[in-house]
C-alpha cells in the first residue's frame, strides 16, 4: 500500500468529541413517545381499546409507517 493511500486512511477518522447541533441530541436522550402496549400497562386497559381509543383520536398518538406510538407529553396532559 502506498503512503499516499496510508495517510488518506488516516485523514478520515472523524472527532467523536464534537456533537451534533440538533436540539434532539445531547441532554434530552430521553424517549418523547411510548408504544401502545406501555400505554395500554399505564391505563390498564385491554389492547383493543387502546387501539380504538388511538383510532376514535381519544388517545394522543403518531402514525410512522405501520407503527403507531404514544406522545408522552400529550399523554401526561390527559391526566394534568
Amino acid at each position: 500500500m502506498s503512503d499516499k493511500k496510508i495517510k488518506a486512511a488516516k485523514k478520515v477518522k472523524p472527532n467523536c468529541a464534537q456533537q451534533d447541533a440538533s436540539p434532539l441530541a445531547g441532554a434530552d436522550s430521553e424517549k418523547r413517545t411510548m408504544r401502545v402496549e406501555d400505554a395500554v400497562d399505564i391505563l390498564g386497559i385491554s389492547r383493543a381499546a387502546a387501539y380504538n381509543y388511538a383510532r376514535n383520536g381519544d388517545l394522543p398518538v403518531i402514525r410512522l409507517g405501520s407503527r403507531v406510538l404514544v406522545l408522552k407529553a400529550a399523554f401526561e396532559k390527559l391526566f394534568a
